[in-house]
């Protein structure tokens, strides 16, 4: 078990354009936070990801005693 409270953890996102849906969607390598999320644009995508982002570290790795985001990070590579 990590303890994040000590440690800096990354969060890796990857961003894929949907053509049949015509929105960008979001997922995250790890499958223990839970995140898909769209937008129909990039900056919509990211500001998407700066909001539920942090709730879904928080819910979904909440075992992690003293789990706190510090700050937050985010580049998009096409």
């Amino acid at each position: 078990m990590n303890d994040f409270s000590k440690h800096q953890t990354i969060v890796v996102v990857t961003a894929e354009w949907d053509e049949e849906a015509s929105v960008w969607v979001a997922t995250s390598e790890d499958e223990k936070i839970g995140l898909v999320t769209e937008a129909p644009t990039l900056d919509e995508l990211k500001d998407r990801v700066l909001t539920v982002l942090p709730n879904l570290i928080q819910d979904n790795l909440s075992d992690e005693k003293g789990l706190e985001i510090k700050r937050m990070r985010v580049s998009v590579n096409c």
